[in-house]
């Protein structure tokens, strides 16, 4: 019932965001999903009693999930620069032992899991012309709705 009640509320903005607004509103909207998902996939991994490391995860599923907007190298560039900030978090945390393996493999799935994900529907909806990303970002949805 929490799923229907949600999707009444949030599927009404999501499609006046995607049809009316210009692009720059969905990447800022993708960005914001894709912080929800990667804290989702966090929560659950904390509850198994691994400890992501959250500043590097939160910063690169956004980066990763905004690439699309930039050249292809800018793009390898978030990446980069999520694998920078994950090297920093562990090594500010002490001595790496065998939980730090385990944190940094969490870390990296649900980060480039979600941002890549997210991604794809950036970049969807960059497809030019300008109409034509929005309707194929209605139709992933849909496929996935309805499948």
């Amino acid at each position: 019932m929490t799923r229907i009640l949600t999707a009444l509320l949030l599927i009404p903005p999501f499609l006046a965001i995607l049809l009316l607004a210009p692009p720059w509103a969905f990447v800022l909207l993708a960005g914001a999903v894709a912080l929800a998902g990667v804290h989702e996939i966090f929560g659950l991994a904390g509850h198994h009693g691994y400890r992501p490391y959250r500043l590097s995860g939160y910063s690169g599923a956004v980066l990763i999930a905004v690439s699309p907007c930039f050249e292809a190298l800018v793009s390898l560039g978030g990446l980069c620069i999520f694998l920078v900030l994950l090297a920093l978090e562990v090594v500010g945390r002490g001595e790496p032992d065998r939980h730090s393996l385990e944190a940094v493999s969490v870390t990296a799935f649900g980060t480039v899991y979600v941002g890549v994900l997210t991604g794809s529907m950036v970049a969807l909806r960059l497809v030019e012309p300008d109409p034509a990303g929005r309707h194929w970002v209605l139709f992933l949805l849909l496929v996935v709705m309805l499948g």
